[in-house]
C-alpha cells in the first residue's frame, strides 16, 4: 500500500464548501460545518507529517535527499494552499462579531430626533416674535420659563424654546404648565424627549403633535407616564 493510499485511506477526501453549497454533495451527504472544516485541517497537518516522515526515511544518499528536498518544497507549497484554504472556509462559516450600538450612539440619535423635530428659538427670537421693537426682547420667555410655563434646553450657551409650546399668538400653551407640574423632575432634554417620543396614551403620537389641538390628552398621557414609572 503507497504512503498515498495509506492517507487517504484514514483521512478520504471531502468536497469543498462551495460544492456542498451548490449541491454537488448529493442526498444525504450532510454540509460541511466548522467541526467538519477543522477536521479537514487536522488531516492536511497530518498528512504534512507523515509525508516529512517518509521523504526523510526514504531519502539515503545526498542525491535522494537533494531531490526529496525539491520535492518536499513543492508539498509545502501545495499543503500550505490546501491549509489556507481550510482557514478561509473555517472564517466563511462564522458570523462576524458586530460592533454593538454603544449608549452614546443611541443618545446621538435620540438627541437628533429632539433637534429636528420642531423649531428651536432663542428667548430673543420669541421676544421679537411678540414685539419687534421690544428693548430687551430676552425677558418676556425667560420670565415664561422662570415660571415654569414653558421649557428649554441649553444649546451651545443659549436656551432654546421648542415652538410647540408656544399658541398661534406666541404665548404659551397654558396647558404646557400642568404637563411640566405633572413631569417635575425630569431634565429639558429628557422633557424634549418626552414630546418628541410617539405615545402608547395617544395612540402612537407624539405629544408635541397633540399638545395644541387635544392638550388634555397630553396631560393624561403625562400622568400615565409618572403612574407608570411608580408602579413599573
Amino acid at each position: 500500500m503507497t504512503l498515498a493510499s495509506s492517507f487517504f485511506q484514514r483521512f478520504p477526501p471531502r468536497r469543498s464548501m462551495s460544492d456542498r453549497l451548490a449541491g454537488g454533495g448529493g442526498a444525504g451527504v450532510p454540509d460541511l460545518d466548522v467541526e467538519t472544516i477543522a477536521t479537514m485541517l487536522d488531516s492536511v497537518r497530518v498528512a504534512t507529517s507523515l509525508i516529512m516522515d517518509e521523504a526523510a526515511r526514504v531519502a539515503q544518499s545526498p542525491k535522494d535527499r537533494k531531490v526529496s528536498s525539491g520535492v518536499l518544497a513543492q508539498v509545502r507549497l501545495a499543503i500550505n494552499k490546501v491549509e489556507q484554504a481550510s482557514l478561509q472556509e473555517l472564517a466563511d462559516s462564522y458570523e462576524p462579531r458586530r460592533r454593538a450600538v454603544s449608549r452614546t450612539d443611541l443618545e446621538m440619535r435620540a438627541l437628533a430626533a429632539i433637534m429636528n423635530g420642531t423649531d428651536w428659538l432663542s428667548a430673543a427670537e420669541i421676544g421679537r416674535e411678540l414685539d419687534p421693537n421690544a428693548a430687551n426682547p430676552h425677558a418676556t420667555a425667560s420670565r415664561w420659563l422662570q415660571n415654569k410655563q414653558v421649557f428649554a434646553i441649553d444649546h451651545r450657551g443659549k436656551k432654546m424654546f421648542p415652538a410647540y409650546v408656544f399658541g398661534e399668538s406666541w404665548k404659551p400653551v397654558p396647558e404646557i404648565k400642568k404637563v411640566l407640574a405633572v413631569l417635575e423632575g425630569y431634565s429639558p432634554l429628557r422633557l424634549a424627549s418626552w414630546f418628541e417620543s410617539t405615545n402608547a396614551a395617544l395612540q402612537g403620537r407624539r405629544p408635541r403633535e397633540v399638545v395644541k389641538g387635544d392638550p388634555k390628552a397630553v396631560i393624561r398621557a403625562a400622568e400615565r407616564q409618572v403612574v407608570g414609572a411608580v408602579h413599573g
